[in-house]
């Protein structure tokens, strides 16, 4: 599948509430581009979406706390923390 397909179809499926089948084409397309911090914030949206909050707090809490992490990035692993408390 090409990039632009990938990113369709996980956001599709977002818009669709079916967040972890939006998981699938985000993870191939996570793998494909790993800089591409779109692609990582809509992975944090989508495990955020579906309660897996430990699966964002574990996967992202560390990138959210670098200078360059993206200010949803940043929300949505405190939001994750929040709901865990």
């Amino acid at each position: 599948n090409k990039p632009g397909a990938l990113l369709l179809r996980g956001l599709v499926e977002i818009d669709a509430q079916n967040y972890t089948l939006a998981l699938e084409p985000l993870e191939k397309l996570a793998q494909r581009q790993p800089g591409n911090r779109r692609v990582r914030d809509l992975i944090a949206r989508a495990l955020f979406l579906s309660g897996d909050y430990k699966g964002v707090t574990e996967r992202f809490g560390e990138a959210a706390g670098r200078a360059d992490a993206s200010p949803y990035l940043t929300m949505t692993v405190a939001r994750s923390w929040e709901q865990l408390d």
